[in-house]
C-alpha cells in the first residue's frame, strides 16, 4: 500500500476542521477527480476512502492512498487558495511525504501516536463497553486497535499470516462520545509489530479526520502498566 501526504502551509493559521474543509472541496469541486474519491461514491467499491483529510498544526494535510494518489496530487498540483466558509487562505507552500508498506510482521514494535483521536468504538461496541469492568477495558481496546490493523491489511489486499500484536497507552479509558456519529474516541499512543505509513487513518471517522496516526520518537511505556498489556490476534 502506498500513501502520500501533501502538507499545505497556509499564509494563517486553518480556522476550520478536516471534515468542514472536506465538504468545502466537494462543494467547490464536485466534477473533479478528487472528489469521486471523497463524496461517498467510490465507498461502493471501497470500505476505506483512498483520499481523506486532517489538520496538524493548523495545517491541512491531504491524505491519499494508491488509486488515490493521482487524483490527489492533481488537485494540489493546481491549488492556490482553500476557500472555506466564506474564507480565503492562499497556500504558501507544500510538502509531501510519500511512505509505503506490505503489512509484514517485524521484530521490532513499532511506536505511534495519535495525531487525532481514535474512534475506536462504534455504536454497538460502545454499548459493549460500557458494562466492562476498568480492568476489561483494556483489553477490549487493544482487540478494536488489532482488528483497525487486520481490516487495514485485507482492504489493500494482505492476509494477516501472523499474529497481530497491539499495546495501548490511552489517555484515560473513559471515551470521548462524537455527538454526530455517537461513536467513542480516545486520545494517546500504541505500539504494534506491523508498520504503518505516517498520516494512516485508523477506526471510525476517518472521512472525518479521526484516528490519523505518526511516529513516536517517545513511547515512554511502562512494562508494568496494567493500561499496556499485550494482545494478539
Amino acid at each position: 500500500m502506498e500513501l502520500s501526504a501533501h502538507l499545505l502551509t497556509l499564509n494563517e493559521p486553518a480556522a476550520f476542521n478536516a471534515y468542514t474543509l472536506r465538504n468545502s472541496i466537494l462543494e467547490q469541486y464536485p466534477d473533479s477527480l478528487i472528489s469521486g474519491y471523497i463524496d461517498g461514491n467510490q465507498r461502493r467499491q471501497v470500505i476505506y476512502p483512498r483520499v481523506h483529510f486532517t489538520i496538524e498544526n493548523n495545517k491541512p494535510i491531504i491524505i491519499s492512498m494508491n488509486d488515490g494518489i493521482d487524483a490527489a496530487r492533481q488537485f494540489v498540483e493546481n491549488l492556490k487558495m482553500l476557500n472555506v466558509n466564506g474564507r480565503s487562505w492562499d497556500i504558501k507552500a507544500i510538502d509531501v511525504i510519500e511512505d509505503k508498506t506490505t503489512f509484514t510482521k517485524t521484530d521490532t514494535k513499532h511506536h505511534y501516536r495519535f495525531l487525532t483521536p481514535w474512534g475506536g468504538l462504534n455504536r454497538q461496541n460502545l454499548i459493549k463497553y460500557k458494562y466492562l469492568y476498568a480492568s476489561e477495558r483494556t483489553g477490549f481496546l487493544n482487540k478494536m486497535l488489532m482488528q483497525n490493523i487486520q481490516f487495514l491489511m485485507q482492504e489493500f489486499g494482505h492476509t494477516p499470516s501472523f499474529k497481530i500484536t497491539c499495546r495501548i497507552r490511552m489517555n484515560g479509558l473513559t471515551p470521548e462520545i462524537c455527538p454526530e456519529t455517537h461513536m467513542g474516541f480516545f486520545t494517546g499512543s500504541f505500539q504494534t509489530n506491523v508498520y504503518l505509513p505516517s498520516y494512516l487513518g485508523m477506526g471510525c471517522g476517518i472521512s472525518r479526520g479521526f484516528g490519523t496516526i505518526l511516529p513516536s520518537t517517545s513511547p515512554q511505556f511502562d512494562q508494568n502498566n496494567r493500561n499496556g498489556d499485550y494482545l494478539s490476534v
